[in-house]
């Protein structure tokens, strides 16, 4: 018994010693590139302003997705209208079927962000548009309440829901963080 636990607590020491060592390299590295910023741009003395990410409430992810599956149901019908690509029996299919692909985005990303935070960091977010197309190729395979007519439209059509809904998420952000500032950036 006391065995056990004295391997529990040398196996928590040596994580803990391992990621003091990665805070310390990573520490290391981003004091290499500051050098070599500063030796760059003919500057000294730039300091590194550490920001706690905020943490997301419960009333901020699901505005979050209901933001995500509105803009989802939008462009659907929006492009649906003009690509003529699938058709839903009611409108309560293209619905399910918005909610459908919503929720899998939302579930990919959120386990992005809980298994994988350090990646988003080190991408800058960027790799953050991996569950939108993962669940893009998810929503084609397994087209659930609703028809296809023609394959290749769809995944175009689908392509052009992420690629819009991108660009309106990133112009309200950008309208909130204006207005955070007061209209200067």
């Amino acid at each position: 018994m006391g065995e056990k636990k004295k391997e529990k607590e040398l196996k928590k020491e040596e994580k803990k010693k391992e990621k003091e060592m990665e805070e310390k390299a990573s520490e290391e590295e981003i004091d290499r590139l500051i050098e070599s910023l500063e030796k760059q741009i003919g500057m000294e003395g730039a300091k590194i302003i550490r920001v706690p990410a905020p943490k997301k409430s419960f009333r901020s992810i699901l505005i979050n997705l209901i933001a995500s599956f509105c803009l989802n149901i939008f462009i659907f019908i929006g492009l649906n209208g003009i690509f003529k690509v699938a058709y839903w029996d009611s409108v309560l299919d293209m619905l399910f079927y918005a909610l459908y692909f919503s929720g899998i985005e939302f579930v990919l990303r959120t386990i992005l962000m809980i298994f994988f935070s350090k990646w988003v960091m080190k991408t800058m977010g960027l790799i953050m548009g991996i569950p939108s197309l993962i669940s893009i190729v998810i929503a084609t395979i397994f087209p659930i309440f609703m028809r296809i007519r023609n394959m290749a439209l769809f995944i175009i059509l689908m392509i052009f829901v992420f690629m819009i809904r991108t660009t309106i998420k990133h112009f309200i952000v950008e309208l909130l963080i204006r207005k955070h500032f007061g209209g200067k950036i």
